[in-house]
Order: structure tokens, then sequence, then C-alpha cells
């Protein structure tokens, strides 16, 4: 895949800037849930924690809303943590994050 570097290090790869935003939409049970726009696709909602239970009752109650979501566990250094990706799965609009 060709792709330049600007000048500022931002990574262009055919003609689409690389750059990821995302926004906090919420917190449960210490996971902060981002927002993060996909220019080719949509929305994903995003969270890690350091410990697995937090994460899968997160993961459960964007399911049951109708979310497909991603569990994985990661090592960062010598700390294991978990997270979580969401894709709204059902049709039309996604409702509203369930997280306040």
């Amino acid at each position: 895949m060709p792709g330049e570097l600007k000048a500022h290090g931002e990574v262009k790869v055919k003609d689409a800037p690389a750059r990821v935003e995302d926004v906090v939409v919420g917190e449960f049970e210490g996971v902060r849930v981002y927002a993060r726009q996909n220019p080719h696709g949509p929305p994903t909602l995003n969270g890690s924690h350091k410990e697995k239970g937090p994460i899968e009752r997160a993961a459960e109650r964007l399911h049951a809303q109708g979310y497909g979501v991603k569990v994985e566990r990661f090592v960062l250094g010598p700390v294991h943590h978990h997270d979580f990706e969401a894709v709204w799965a059902g049709e039309g609009e996604p409702p509203p994050p369930p997280f306040s």
C-alpha cells in the first residue's frame, strides 16, 4: 500500500488522512468508553481495562443492544489488559451508547 510521510508526521495513504479521533462517550465500572469515527466504515466503540470483568460486562451490555462485540486480551509491558471493540450490527442508526 503506497503512502507518504507528511511534514507534521501525519501519514497519508491513498489520498485519505490516517488521523483517528476518539471521543469519550461515557464510563462503565472504571472503563472509559470511546467512540471512534471510521472513515471506511461504521463508527466503533472501544474500551480497555486491566481487569477482565468490567470489559465483559460492558461487552454484554452493548451486545444486548444490538452491537457486534469483540473482546481481546493483550500485553502492555509486564501487565495484561483486556479490551473490547463494538460496531453497530442492527438496522438503521445505532442507539446512543448505554454508558453515562
